[in-house]
């Protein structure tokens, strides 16, 4: 999710009564910061995202082990801040301020890697767009009201701490999105139905809101089709894409330390590109994440990049985002 949904989640616990007690600047300073700290991993660990955790956004500190190492950097910030007495209180709300990013994150578009670096493995539900409007508004509207009922005069900044009504109105925000997302699912499977046999369909939102979704659906004949699905069961068709698991070059590629990484963290693996072999037995071949593009754009992220040597081993890969038009390959990733 972005800035702005962390930053509000950080808003409402810094009005915790298991807080009230800190200077509020404190307060402001520790539940903004925690709420936000794992996308730290987006910027600072760049030169190791490539090797480490290549698919995604959500990287290395959306692990648990990571989370629990930003929450002992925090803890350690915090030490000076607070009293000995509210200590406990603030490590309370700081492991909740990192807990409910993660949450936020894996109902998101994002995946984390939550077992890193025991498992490459990523979870993730998929029921709200990554920056959604709605869900913004939701977690805004009972900061606002608790700000204006509260007018009263008083000598300094006031944030106060009575109970906003928000989990209520965001539990009922993902429930509808969780029924909109079986929706979606139940009506591409009837769509594909009587055409090649489907291997599996997956949905995620396009926000804002729970009212248009990306569709993929796996056929047996090794193809994604990839549909713009509203909630009422209108299916526009938006590209069909070869998987390649079946291309040699792909095999080959997938056989190396990179393209095994890669295809361990994709959920909706395809062929992007493929080259001929040359004279001296290289080539290069891309492959994408269907899962990550939006089919309103023909820019799609994550395209990992590599050229095969005539050894069979990766003469040079890279990640980045490249464009899909419809007559032309993927441009080059670097």
């Amino acid at each position: 999710m972005d800035f702005l949904i962390h930053s509000l989640v950080g808003l409402h616990l810094a009005r915790s009564s298991a807080v009230a007690g800190i200077p509020l600047g404190a307060r402001l300073l520790l539940c903004l910061a925690a709420s936000n700290a794992p996308d730290l991993d987006r910027f600072l660990l760049l030169p190791l995202r490539e090797t480490l955790v290549p698919v995604g956004e959500a990287g290395l500190f959306h692990s648990l082990p990571g989370a629990a190492l930003l929450g002992g950097i925090l803890a350690a910030v915090a030490r000076p801040l607070v009293e000995p007495g509210q200590r406990r209180a603030v490590a309370l709300v700081l492991a909740a301020a990192l807990g409910l990013h993660l949450l936020g994150d894996a109902l998101s578009v994002e995946r984390l890697p939550l077992f890193w670096p025991l498992s490459p493995r990523r979870f993730g539900l998929a029921w709200v767009a990554g920056s959604d409007a709605w869900l913004g508004l939701l977690l805004a509207a009972p900061l606002l009201h608790g700000l204006l009922s509260d007018l009263r005069p008083k000598p300094r900044l006031h944030l106060p701490t009575r109970r906003s009504g928000a989990v209520i109105l965001v539990s009922l925000y993902l429930a509808v999105c969780a029924a909109a997302k079986a929706r979606v699912l139940h009506a591409t499977w009837v769509h594909h139905q009587g055409e090649t046999e489907i291997a599996e369909v997956q949905a995620y939102p396009l926000g804002p809101g729970p009212f248009l979704w990306t569709t993929l659906a796996r056929t047996e004949d090794r193809l994604w089709h990839r549909s713009i699905v509203s909630v009422l069961g209108t299916i526009t068709p938006a590209g069909v894409f070869p998987t390649g698991d079946a291309d040699p070059r792909v095999q080959i590629a997938l056989q190396t330390a990179a393209g095994a990484n890669f295809h361990r963290s994709a959920r909706a693996p395809f062929l992007a590109r493929a080259s001929e072999v040359e004279e001296d037995g290289s080539f290069e071949v891309a492959l994408g994440d269907l899962r990550l593009g939006d089919p309103r754009s023909d820019r799609l992220p994550w395209v990992l990049w590599m050229r095969i040597g005539p050894d069979f081993s990766p003469a040079d890969w890279a990640i980045g985002a490249a464009r899909i038009e419809s007559e032309r390959a993927p441009s080059d990733p670097r």
